[in-house]
């Protein structure tokens, strides 16, 4: 049972493993993509784009910067 219980914990690990390494490509390419289509549309008209969606992208950046394990250091 132990060896079973084991297995299980590591496909968990991995999973959230795969879930963070996917939010953290999101945000990544999300940086590079709201410049360029706040360029293309035109700074005025983003605006409201850009307030409906920032909240949720902002929560998002916090709650994955709380799981990065410091390794003893003060950030």
């Amino acid at each position: 049972m132990a060896c079973q219980e084991e297995d299980v914990e590591s496909g968990d690990v991995e999973l959230e493993d795969a879930e963070a390494e996917y939010d953290s490509m999101l945000i990544e390419n999300a940086g590079d993509v709201i410049p360029m289509v706040a360029k293309v549309t035109g700074g005025k008209s983003f605006v409201p784009y850009l307030t409906e969606f920032l909240p949720d992208l902002i929560k998002k950046i916090v709650s994955d910067t709380t799981h990065i394990p410091k390794f003893g250091m003060d950030v």
